[in-house]
This record gives structure tokens, C-alpha cells and sequence, in this order.
């Protein structure tokens, strides 16, 4: 079982920027790819899984605004793929996501373990 705690992600609706005619990752995205990564590192994480997994992830939002839970998933999602957890979200046969009480900051705390594993909640 892999638990990290990750900085809450922006949204996924400032992760891309378009100029000149293509579409690129903003500067915000890259920041917190390389702010996971580093998380990941530094929690001894990094492992590459390529097996299914399931996962519960709960989410702390810096303050009260309106948020989807889908969006902040996908950042995540992705994210963990960048900072090698696994090789690819797609591993993901089950998915618990919680909304917990807003944190100064905000923050993530994710749990991942092997399809067919439980997760004590």
C-alpha cells in the first residue's frame, strides 16, 4: 500500500494555455508537476507500478470556494503518472474521492493500493 500527501492541485482548467497556434502546459501546470514530483521523492514513492490499482483519495481545498471533484482527480491523476507512482491512470479500477474540510494550503492525501487489496478507511 503507497500513502502520500501531495499539495492540492489547481484546476485543470489552468493547466493548458494556447498561443500561436498550439496548445502548450502553463507554467502553473509545470509548477505543480514538478511540486508531486518532488512530494513523491521525497516520500520514497516513486515505484512505477503496472498493475491495477485502486485508490481513495482525500482531498483538503485551501478555502470554501465551489470546486469539481472531477477536475482536481484528473490533475492528480496525471500528476502521478509525471512523477512515475504508476505508469499510467488508466491502472485505476476503483476510485474513492472525499471532499474533507477546507486546510490553509490545502492539501491531498492519497492512498494506493493493488487491485484486489483493501484499504482500511
Amino acid at each position: 500500500m503507497i500513502n502520500l500527501t501531495l499539495p492540492y492541485p489547481p484546476s485543470g482548467n489552468t493547466m493548458w494555455r494556447k498561443g500561436q497556434g498550439r496548445t502548450y502546459l502553463g507554467e502553473k501546470a509545470k509548477g505543480f508537476y514538478r511540486d508531486v514530483q518532488y512530494a513523491v521523492m521525497q516520500q520514497g514513492k516513486m515505484v512505477n507500478l503496472d498493475v491495477p490499482v485502486i485508490v481513495e483519495c482525500r482531498l483538503y481545498p485551501p478555502d470554501n470556494r465551489r470546486r469539481d471533484l472531477d477536475n482536481a482527480w484528473k490533475v492528480l491523476a496525471d500528476s502521478l503518472t509525471r512523477a512515475r507512482v504508476w505508469q499510467d491512470d488508466h491502472q485505476v479500477r476503483s476510485l474513492h474521492l472525499v471532499w474533507q474540510d477546507p486546510e490553509p494550503g490545502g492539501k491531498v492525501e492519497i492512498t494506493i493500493a493493488l487491485h484486489g487489496e483493501r484499504i482500511a478507511s
